[in-house]
């Protein structure tokens, strides 16, 4: 994972990745749904993310684990 890309761009204002549940840090059961990638932090890579699923919230996650819960998805960046 560590050469996971996302092809996200700077002068977004957010994004939104379809994922899989199990592939996220805080993720419980395989339940596909989406989230929004509204921040990057330029000197460690981390994305900021919001996940709407009842008590989740706020996240950061790293591009490599983003990639992964898309991947266990099988799905792309859709907006």
């Amino acid at each position: 994972m560590a050469n996971a890309k996302l092809s996200i761009t700077k002068h977004s204002s957010v994004a939104i990745l379809s994922v899989n549940n199990s592939g996220l840090p805080w993720g419980g059961s395989s339940i596909g749904h989406y989230i929004v990638i509204y921040g990057y932090n330029d000197s460690n890579g981390n994305l900021s993310v919001w996940d709407p699923t009842p008590g989740s919230g706020n996240h950061t996650l790293s591009a490599s684990q983003a990639y992964k819960a898309s991947k266990a998805q099988n799905s792309k960046m859709i907006w």
